[in-house]
């Protein structure tokens, strides 16, 4: 910044300000996460005329990085690219302030190398992601880099706000079903529907297509399947095969197990051992076939199914 004139210090200064007024704008706007986080990676790409912007955030549940947000004028970002680029967020999310990096993609069958500029996501000594600014035609400058550093903790700020209400939301959702499941308990209905009543309250709460409760038979030594949302389900060998792979797992490890499993006939099933004076009884579970969106939610599965346990068992 030294070697730049006054009227360039002074240029570079007004975008920094305009930059961290339209992050605020955002905050202040933005209806859900997802509008949220696509604004700021197009906001920060035009800030520094890049070509490529990606937003990696670390899941809720399981710590691991994933892409929330991309703008890519450049057509860069697609199935041969992913692994680049989740190494990059890696990298970026280990460090300490914005800093120059570099990639070499193979874009429609031709090398190309872009300049990169990654900034970690960091709040408290907790990192919550990565940033990756791209670009091909030119390197970013000192003052870009400036500039997105300036602008990280504005961000920073701005998405562990977002965390801080989704977790809110969670934490309501999560009693408002306990205080269902309680409820439908009271009912004093038989076991078999108030089981099935139950499961379909679990799979409306977490947003899973099907529900199931295996307990072992009267010799303990093999698991029957109880109750379930959907027969047709255990009527198909393959996906009756998976859940009770998942099912065993969770036996064995005495833990909750959650699979996800892109290529299969199901995308992903959730199993929790249901554990009674310290023997282990059955499996409780939730599934989503193939082409759901998301996969399963491992923070309020948890919560549910151990109160499920602890009041219906």
């Amino acid at each position: 910044m030294s070697q730049l004139s006054a009227e360039e210090q002074l240029k570079w200064k007004t975008r920094a300000i305009d930059l961290m007024r339209a992050i605020d704008r955002i905050r202040d706007t933005a209806e859900d996460e997802r509008t949220l986080t696509s604004s700021i990676v197009t906001t920060l790409a035009d800030a520094v005329e890049a070509e490529l912007c990606l937003l990696c955030l670390r899941d809720d549940d399981t710590g691991e990085l994933q892409l929330r947000a991309v703008t890519d004028r450049a057509s860069a970002y697609d199935a041969s690219t992913e692994g680049l680029f989740r190494d990059l967020a890696g990298q970026a999310a280990a460090l300490s302030h914005a800093e120059f990096l570099s990639a070499d993609l193979t874009l429609k069958g031709r090398p190309a190398r872009f300049a990169c500029l990654a900034a970690p996501l960091n709040v408290g000594g907790s990192n919550l992601g990565a940033l990756l600014l791209l670009n091909a035609d030119h390197p970013f400058n000192g003052e870009e880099q400036a500039l997105v550093d300036g602008a990280i903790s504005q961000i920073d700020s701005t998405l562990q706000h977002a965390r801080t209400l989704r977790e809110l939301r969670r934490r309501r959702l999560e009693l408002e079903t306990i205080f269902r499941i309680d409820h439908i308990r009271d009912e004093d209905i038989e076991f078999q529907p108030m089981l099935d009543a139950v499961l379909a309250e679990v799979c409306r709460a977490i947003e899973a297509e099907i529900g199931f409760l295996m307990l072992y038979d009267r010799t303990g030594n093999e698991l029957e399947l109880r109750a379930t949302t959907d027969q047709n389900l255990f009527a198909a060998e393959d996906a009756a095969r998976l859940i009770r792979a998942v099912s065993d797992e969770a036996i064995r490890a005495a833990a909750m197990v959650n699979r996800t499993l892109p290529g299969g006939v199901l995308r992903a099933v959730v199993g929790v051992p249901l554990i009674l004076e310290d023997r282990l009884i059955g499996v409780l579970g939730v599934v989503n076939r193939q082409g759901r969106d998301g996969t399963l939610g491992l923070f309020i599965t948890f919560s549910i199914f151990c109160h499920f346990q602890s009041r219906l068992i």
